[in-house]
């Protein structure tokens, strides 16, 4: 019998939590150094309130950092194989030369030119991969069962595959991110997979995109972690329970029921 989920969960939102959580040390890293920051650190809290609610109620929203990565992980998979891309983005290769190819793509109003040759060597990393697995398992906790579900950028053998394009990069700065959890507990108790061995963060630090150097490519750093399945599970489970004590108190700001199990 199929357990009817009390909440229903995606990574995404673990992390806007989790930098809910971390505002006084977001604002650090931001404005810790700087005489005169841009917001109290009061301020910066309420603002990482109020789009964690957004992220939660699913308010549109447009973000040329958000679209660059879109269009980079489309690029990838078009490149092993992909026959479509998702029906927002357009993507097109232009050949500028004998000897140069650039890559267009477009989602909204955003419009960006990649490498090729940058782009073909970031995809070689996943040839033969399987691209953008839905994932879906369900984890008990203490306010009933919570139904997690995502999907994964590639999964090649046994290892979960994020590609994450960037234009700062410190090691370890998807450490506290939550997919490197959800994923391969989902990957296991959904039947996906037998094991996992890790996941890793790809993290693309992006150049170029300027009217000087208008193409983009970038330094490919892979930020990997060893999989311990019972360790994640409690993790999630921790994480989850915070979360749903949050999403209580707030229930009446919470517009998207979906979140609350309903099937809509």
């Amino acid at each position: 019998m199929e357990i009817k989920p009390k909440y229903r969960i995606y990574p995404s939102l673990l992390d806007s939590f989790q930098d809910y959580l971390d505002a006084e040390i977001l604002w650090d890293q931001f404005y810790g150094s700087s005489e005169e920051p841009a917001m109290t650190v009061a301020e910066f809290e309420e603002k990482q309130y109020r789009e964690l609610l957004d992220s939660i109620n699913r308010v549109p929203f447009e973000s040329e950092a958000a679209s660059r990565g879109t269009c980079l992980n489309e690029i990838v998979d078009l490149i092993n194989g992909q026959t479509d891309t998702r029906e927002n983005v357009a993507v097109k290769s232009l050949k500028l030369s004998p000897d140069q190819t650039l890559i267009a793509a477009a989602q909204g109003r955003y419009m960006f030119f990649f490498d090729a040759g940058f782009c073909r060597e970031l995809a070689a990393r996943y040839k033969g991969a399987a691209r953008q697995v839905f994932l879906k398992a369900v984890i008990t906790t203490a306010y009933g069962p919570v139904e997690l579900y995502g999907y994964a950028d590639e999964i090649l053998r046994d290892v979960i595959y994020d590609i994450k394009s960037t234009g700062r990069y410190d090691f370890g700065k998807y450490e506290r991110h939550w997919q490197r959890h959800v994923y391969p507990y989902c990957a296991i108790e959904g039947g996906y997979m037998d094991s996992v061995a890790g996941f890793e963060y790809t993290a693309v630090k992006m150049a170029g995109g300027t009217t000087r150097t208008p193409l983009l490519s970038g330094d490919i750093i892979p930020e990997y972690y060893t999989y311990d399945h019972r360790e994640s599970t409690e993790r999630v489970r921790d994480i989850c329970e915070r979360f749903i004590e949050f999403l209580e108190f707030n229930r009446e700001k919470i517009t998207d029921k979906k979140i609350f199990g309903a099937d809509v």
